[in-house]
Parts: C-alpha cells; sequence; structure tokens
C-alpha cells in the first residue's frame, strides 16, 4: 500500500509537470524553471523564489479585491481550457514582485482525461474548505469540478476578507445562526459587501448544479470594486439596490427558527437602512385627519432616518412627487409574507410619539407631522 501511494504521488508530480509546462502562456500560473524525472526518490522542480500569501495581511481592502481577482482570472483561464485545479487554498496562493500566483497543480483535472490517480473512496482537496463532492467521489455519476473550483474560491475570497486562515465548514448562509460569517462592513469602512457576499453564498451550495460559475464570481467582484471606488454607474446601482432586496429575503428565509418573522432590531435596522422601498407603501388601519377617515392609505414612503437601538423610523410622505406630511414610527416585528409578496411592519407603541398624534394639513413648508401607533400595520409590496 505504501508503494502504491508513492507511486500516485510520483504520477501525480510528473503530471503537474506536464500541465504547467502547457500552462506558460497564462499569467498568474508560476513558470517550472527546471526539474529532474529521473526517479521516484530523486525527482524535483524548481522555481523562482517567492513569498507565501497570509489571509491575515493588513492590506488595503482594494488590494485585496484585486489579489482576489487576479486569482479569478488564472481560474477563468484554467476552466475556458476545460482544466481544473481541484485544490485551491490559500496554502496554494504565492507571492512573487507583488503579485499573486495560483500554484501547486498536483490534482489538476482534464475533462478529456481519465483520472486513474484519484480513487472514488478518495478525499481530495483542502479539507475544512472543500466541497462536499470531495469526500465521495463515487457516489456521483459526474461531478463538474469547475464548480468545485468556485467554491473552494469562494472559501479563499471569505479568508482573505475575513483574515481567518482556517475557513469555515459548508455553505454561507445569512441566518441569524450564522451570523459570526458575515463579512464585517464597518472594518473596512465599506458601505456593503452585498456583490461578495452574493458571490460567497451562490458559490456554496451544497448541490454543485446550483453554483455559480467563474464569469459570474468576476462580476460581482467588479461590481464590489467599483463600489468601494464609488464608480457605479446608473444600471449598476439598481443591481446593487436589486442585489440588497435580495440579500435580505434570503436573510429572512434562511432564518429558520423566526419562521419569516424578524424581531431582532439590529437585523430590523439593517433591513429599514438597506432596503429600496417600492413606490406604493400601505398603511393599514384607520388613519383620521380633519377631512376624512380611511381605512388604507396608499403613498410613497421615503425613511429618512433610523435609530438602530430603537427602530425608531423617522421618514415622509409624497402623493404626487409632492411631499405631504412627516411621519414617525417604531417597528417592533417585520413579517415576510410570501404568499401575499408583502412585508409588513408590526408597530410598537411608544407614548413618546403621542405628540404627532394628529395629521397638520402641510401649507408652503410647514409639513405635517403624523406618528403611526400600534394598531396600525405598514405593509410593502415586494
Amino acid at each position: 500500500m505504501r508503494d502504491l501511494n508513492v507511486l500516485k504521488r510520483f504520477e501525480r508530480f510528473k503530471k503537474e509537470i506536464e500541465y504547467v509546462n502547457k500552462l506558460t502562456d497564462i499569467e498568474g500560473i508560476m513558470l517550472i524553471e527546471d526539474c529532474n524525472l529521473s526517479s521516484m526518490d530523486n525527482s524535483w522542480y524548481l522555481m523562482k523564489k517567492v513569498r507565501e500569501y497570509k489571509v491575515n495581511t493588513r492590506k488595503k481592502l482594494n488590494e485585496k479585491l484585486d489579489d482576489i481577482m487576479k486569482i479569478a482570472l488564472v481560474i477563468k483561464q484554467l476552466h475556458s481550457r476545460d482544466m481544473e485545479h481541484r485544490d485551491i487554498k490559500p496554502d496554494n496562493i504565492l507571492i512573487l514582485n507583488n503579485r499573486v500566483y495560483l500554484t501547486d497543480f498536483g490534482l489538476i483535472f482534464c475533462d478529456n482525461d481519465i483520472d486513474n490517480l484519484t480513487d472514488l473512496n478518495e478525499r481530495i482537496g483542502p479539507g475544512k474548505i472543500a466541497p462536499p463532492e470531495f469526500s465521495n467521489l463515487g457516489a456521483f455519476s459526474y461531478i463538474d469540478f469547475k464548480a468545485s473550483d468556485v467554491y473552494l474560491f469562494a472559501k479563499v475570497i471569505w479568508m482573505i476578507l475575513k483574515e481567518e486562515p482556517f475557513g469555515f465548514y459548508g455553505p454561507y448562509k445569512y441566518g441569524e445562526d450564522s451570523k459570526q460569517l458575515l463579512l464585517d462592513e464597518k472594518k473596512y469602512s465599506v458601505e456593503t459587501f452585498i456583490p461578495i457576499n452574493k458571490l460567497i453564498h451562490e458559490a456554496t451550495y451544497d448541490d454543485f448544479t446550483k453554483r455559480i460559475n467563474i464569469d459570474d464570481c468576476i462580476g460581482y467582484i467588479e461590481l464590489q470594486q467599483k463600489l468601494i471606488s464609488n464608480n457605479l454607474n446608473d444600471d449598476e446601482k439598481v443591481i446593487i439596490n436589486n442585489l440588497k432586496n435580495e440579500e435580505l429575503l434570503i436573510k429572512f428565509k434562511e432564518d429558520k427558527c423566526s419562521k419569516h418573522i424578524i424581531s431582532n432590531k439590529e437585523f430590523i435596522a439593517e433591513f429599514l437602512q438597506k432596503n429600496q422601498f417600492p413606490s406604493k407603501i400601505k398603511i393599514c388601519g384607520t388613519i383620521s385627519d380633519d377631512k376624512e377617515e380611511v381605512k388604507e392609505k396608499e403613498l410613497l414612503l421615503e425613511i429618512s432616518r433610523v435609530r438602530i437601538n430603537h427602530n425608531y423610523c423617522q421618514g415622509y410622505y409624497f402623493i404626487n412627487k409632492r411631499k405631504i406630511y412627516e411621519c414617525h414610527f417604531i417597528v417592533n416585528e417585520i413579517i415576510l409574507n410570501e404568499e401575499k409578496q408583502q412585508f409588513e411592519f408590526q408597530l410598537i407603541e411608544d407614548e413618546r410619539l403621542w405628540k404627532y398624534n394628529n395629521i397638520i394639513e402641510a401649507r408652503g413648508n410647514i409639513v405635517g407631522k403624523y406618528y403611526v401607533p400600534s394598531n396600525k400595520k405598514i405593509v410593502i409590496d415586494y
């Protein structure tokens, strides 16, 4: 058995040299300067002197994203040639002249080859961050190893941005029980990590047939780069807003314990701050003013301020683009109603806001104030 394992390692070593020599035109793959394959006991190859890549380095965010993009472009080149690395991890990223290189092609796979060096019950790939299909190759009649590369790459992105060398098991989730996984926007003073969050989430599904491809990854990285450099065009701003809404929906649906009822104050504040509300919002209940009493008003709501600790909201209602009155309310719970495709804000009473208990008609620059009490609910179609 030992002799067989030694022979397999030697064959993989020869295969690595063979393929690396075929990939010399790809920028970001380290060239082999010299090698010796005369025997198993005396086999070696020579590369330029390099430095290891440390995920806990104190690089700026734009520099880290630049490194990540360079790795992505190497993977794209490999995949365009129907080749898969299968061992993407920080240990296999090296630095030469301040540029990152992807190395160690001992597990490289070409779609046109038959893999005679990997047993069906053999575990391959980098331990903790390996995709589930790597633990039981024999359970599948076919594996898309490009999807496996994307899975590993997404884990490496997380490790670089989180500065965490050990990675995490399983898929990347948004639910309350996975809060420790989420990237820290405050740490980098960035508005949002939504593009990268989406990348990691969609690249780490357990089912490899559902994962995004490397081109999708590159698109998300580019979007994140433009966002931090404040260089988004109008179409990209719309994409970001749509991604915000999608992310919040995912968070709702993955918070299984709450059954689509969110009462966590921090999460509610995040929702209110990030969400770009649609044009019509309903306040259900009876709203009285000096002219009429209605059961439902359908108005445009623009939330201008959110106090995170108390979920206190201040906003304005508009009719025909005209600011009609200012409103104040406190959100106690948010309920996702999938059947009606609506969010419902369940409100809480606060006697400090009773001073806004009447709608005052706006005249000139004077805008009336209204407190939305707890016997009302705010409904948003999504």
